[in-house]
């Protein structure tokens, strides 16, 4: 058999051989430091970018911070005022027919008003102590 032949083997080892050491010398030597450049540029790009996003996240929450802060002063304000002010009002009235319906209507109003302050108040709410239905059932069973 003519390919079993060491004469014709020998140099087709060598050439393969001589072959596949040229290829990994070149990919070794020239474009794996290349692709390990890419990746570290790609690595320093992702990390600059989350700290970016990471400042652009505290600055909004920072933003948000005073921003709730601020309508909370402003609506403790426009409450004060609504209490203070709303309750002390005295109308009078020119027209007689007209009296009785603004009477019903500002007293409506401050009940609204009143119960506004009072049940949506956080601070009153908070202090409300609330247990479940069953505990309520389980206390009554004993």
């Amino acid at each position: 058999m003519p390919q079993l032949d060491i004469l014709t083997t020998l140099p087709q080892i060598f050439w393969l051989l001589s072959v596949f050491i040229f290829f990994y010398v070149i990919l070794v030597y020239y474009f794996l430091p290349i692709l390990f450049q890419i990746l570290k540029s790609r690595k320093k790009l992702f990390n600059l970018n989350n700290l970016f996003n990471l400042n652009l996240i505290k600055e909004i929450l920072i933003k948000r911070t005073n921003l709730i802060k601020n309508l909370i002063k402003n609506f403790n304000n426009i409450k004060t005022i609504l209490f203070i002010k709303l309750l002390n009002i005295k109308f009078e009235f020119y027209k007689k027919p007209l009296e009785h319906k603004y009477l019903k209507l500002t007293n409506i109003f401050f009940v609204a008003l009143k119960k506004s302050i009072f049940y949506c108040n956080l601070n009153l709410i908070n202090s409300l102590k609330f247990c479940p239905v069953i505990l309520n059932k389980n206390k009554k069973l004993i």
